[in-house]
């Protein structure tokens, strides 16, 4: 909610009749913001230096992408069809930020804050959803974690591949992705089972089919683990513990622990 870290929750993946809502650390409900377009998503960030976050919300048809200041007030709108999924990244971590969204094309787009269209992916196949994610050790999620498009499907390999591209579209890796053209949202983070061993971990899932994927890869990228899950889950974050992390994955009313194998147990319910 501002530069000294208080928070407060926005909605994502908003609904096409409730729209996007933004609640305080208390729970009580700030503002509101919907359209007779549907909103598709929402996110927040920095922009232009700002103290305070802006929200930029994807809206469906031909709504277009807005943004809202802190008081749910619109600052600016522009044209856009069917904006899938966005994201306000900031690679220096100075609160001048960058607006990301996909649109009805499949193309990813970079904005600035005044919403002025700075660069298009357009070699990338048909991106509809993304996600921001923290690669290596870096403190803050500024890579773009892609699902396997027609792009990333047998381009090189002949099978399915997440792609994991810098805030400036430069390619960082390649990850098999058995399965991964399946489903539609994703996920991801790198984890430490042991110090200084740094795996990356993907989620996906299809929420009207209940499963989701879990995948995880060593530190050269290798896919060291796979597995189907009969629930929708879209939470992934490392835990920390007495000697490397743990991985939890939230599902729809369990956390799963995840512990490499030999430990105590290799998954259990962290909270049911």
């Amino acid at each position: 909610m501002d530069r000294a870290g208080a928070y407060g929750f926005l909605t994502r993946d908003a609904t096409l009749l409730r729209g996007v809502v933004l609640y305080d650390r208390d729970g009580k409900e700030l503002w509101s913001y919907s359209s007779l377009w549907g909103i598709d998503d929402s996110a927040a960030g920095f922009l232009n230096g700002a103290s305070a976050p802006a929200f930029v919300v994807g809206l469906n048809g031909f709504g277009g992408i807005r943004l809202l200041d802190l008081k749910g007030n619109e600052i600016w709108r522009q044209d856009e069809g069917n904006v899938w999924h966005v994201e306000i990244v900031d690679p220096a971590g100075d609160g001048n930020g960058k607006i990301l969204n996909t649109n009805a094309g499949g193309v990813l787009v970079v904005r600035d804050d005044s919403g002025a269209i700075k660069m298009r992916f357009t070699t990338l196949g048909y991106v509809s959803n993304f996600a921001l994610v923290r690669w290596g050790k870096e403190p803050r999620a500024v890579h773009l974690l892609i699902p396997p498009t027609r792009s990333t499907t047998g381009a090189r390999s002949g099978k399915p591949q997440f792609l994991v591209l810098d805030s400036e579209g430069r390619e960082v890796a390649r990850l098999d992705a058995p399965l991964g053209e399946l489903l539609v949202s994703i996920a991801g983070t790198p984890v430490a089972f042991r110090p200084g061993a740094i795996s990356f971990a993907v989620l996906q899932d299809f929420r009207p089919m209940q499963r989701s994927l879990l995948f995880l890869y060593d530190e050269e990228g290798r896919l060291v683990f796979q597995e189907t899950i009969a629930d929708a889950c879209r939470g992934i974050s490392p835990f920390p513990r007495d000697s490397g992390e743990t991985l939890l994955v939230g599902c729809k009313d369990k956390v799963w622990e995840y512990k490499p194998a030999g430990s105590a147990a290799k998954t259990k319910p962290a909270h049911e």
